[in-house]
């Protein structure tokens, strides 16, 4: 069986079914992730259930229109649009520290900074200015839109269908305090392209032809023995006679749920939207969780077993996160936990033996607050690679170590210890156990990265 050692998820197949193995990155990197107008299992296959509840056929249908629930949600409650919202946050944040480049920002900056006025321009390493700045304006964020959405925080489920919302907003099906809809057919890619790693995965085909040979999709584990495998090329597009007519994970869970099950996490990570790390916002309820799990199952999947990919916030300071966990488990589920890894060691001992697989993100400067986390997260990654050179339904451990400007030294020091662990090896069930990669910062409004030096941006561009 021609499984993926590393993260070689993906098959892409041409007309003649021929398939090469891909990365989710690399489809990304090489602009094949362009299907407007093919089928996809969006919906069929996958569903997306964000922070407040509300039930989309995939995470492409929010980012496309999530914006759009939350835009309404400021208007109806303030009365004024987005263009004032806006222009208030800007004047608030200014009058607090000044605009870019004002006498009000140096005094400030001067006031709470060690090395005072001017700022580095990409000086991360010998200064913490950037670094107090960008965790101040945050504050202020949290500050600026806490007071407007605390009324809606009150009873989630009084407002989730208030805002002029109703299906035909595309791809949105309902909501978990509401009910959700369960699609029947394929959806048609609308998007120009697909930027979102848990929705690359998804099965999708050009044509209802190119649909009969996702070989994975139709077969299952079989499906894996079938298919005529061809090795890729530097150039991606090389790789096959045709352009790409079909694409599939080479892991046979035919269903999957990316639920964002809180905005609470107990990090203040000044590179993460204030919006989804907060310590006030109510979990979703239990009962109601339950609920949804059971018919996700029931109404959906029809019993087959569906990848639920947990995330937030922090979904593990739940605390009926391992009842949870308990649930699907007695239910034959596949569950894969994004998280910090910040929870104690026994905590983990137990997670671990209701989750399949894990993405632990080190975040340096909020371990920093807390003594010995960093310690902790590093035996917590030692627990999990046990666990998966053990018990063979263990399928993969990613390890991302978030690496601001002036932390590579640390980061790559954490990285060795990592490694030593024997997160590269075979786990109990012929795979590799998961990989390990340092993981760049980039800015909020542009994407781009930003106070690295050369040598940093050098690392990041050839790390394999």
């Amino acid at each position: 069986m021609d499984q993926p050692t590393g993260n070689k998820q993906l098959r892409i197949y041409n007309k003649n079914n021929q398939y090469s193995l891909f990365s989710v990155d690399e489809v990304i990197a090489n602009n094949l992730n362009t299907w407007q107008g093919w089928k996809c299992s969006a919906g069929v296959r996958s569903l997306y259930i964000d922070y407040d509840g509300n039930v989309w056929i995939a995470n492409c249908a929010s980012a496309s229109h999530y914006g759009k629930i939350h835009n309404e949600r400021v208007k109806n409650y303030t009365n004024r649009d987005q263009k004032l919202i806006d222009r208030l946050w800007k004047e608030y944040r200014e009058s607090v520290i000044g605009a870019d480049g004002s006498e009000k920002r140096k005094e400030w900056i001067n006031a709470n900074t060690e090395n005072g006025w001017p700022m580095p321009k990409y000086n991360y390493k010998e200064s913490e200015q950037q670094h107090k700045l960008m965790a101040e304006i945050g504050r202020l964020e949290k500050k600026f839109f806490d007071d407007p959405y605390k009324q809606f925080m009150k009873d989630p489920a009084t407002w989730q269908w208030k805002a002029g919302l109703d299906t035909k907003v595309w791809g949105l099906q309902g909501s978990i305090f509401t009910g959700w809809n369960t699609p029947k057919e394929w959806t048609t890619c609308p998007l120009a392209s697909c930027g979102c790693g848990a929705d690359v995965i998804l099965s999708k085909a050009k044509d209802e032809s190119a649909l009969q040979n996702l070989n994975v999709t139709k077969y299952g584990y079989d499906g894996q023995d079938k298919g005529n495998y061809q090795d890729a090329v530097a150039n991606p597009y090389n790789a096959f006679d045709t352009t790409p007519v079909g694409i599939e994970m080479n892991f046979p869970i035919d269903y999957q749920i990316l639920w964002d099950i809180t905005r609470r996490c107990n990090y203040d990570c000044d590179y993460c939207w204030p919006s989804v790390h907060n310590n006030k916002e109510a979990h979703h309820d239990y009962n109601k969780i339950i609920e949804t799990i059971d018919k996700a199952i029931d109404s959906w999947s029809k019993g087959a077993s569906i990848r639920w990919n947990f995330g937030g916030g922090e979904p593990t300071i739940n605390p009926k996160f391992l009842d949870i966990l308990k649930h699907l488990k007695s239910k034959n589920q596949w569950v894969l936990v994004t998280t910090n890894g910040s929870r104690s060691t026994k905590y983990w001992t137990e997670a671990c033996k209701y989750i399949n697989s894990v993405n632990m993100s080190a975040h340096f400067g909020s371990m920093d607050l807390y003594p010995g986390n960093e310690e902790r997260f590093i035996k917590n990654c030692e627990i999990i690679i046990e666990r998966h050179k053990q018990v063979s339904d263990d399928h993969w451990l990613e390890i991302k170590l978030m690496t601001p400007p002036g932390m590579l030294d640390r980061a790559r020091e954490s990285y060795s210890k990592i490694v030593k662990l024997g997160i590269n090896d075979i786990g109990a069930n012929e795979r590799q156990i998961g990989a390990i990669s340092l993981v760049p910062i980039r800015g909020h409004d542009s994407g781009q990265l930003v106070g690295y030096s050369d040598n940093e941006i050098g690392f990041f561009q050839q790390q394999g």
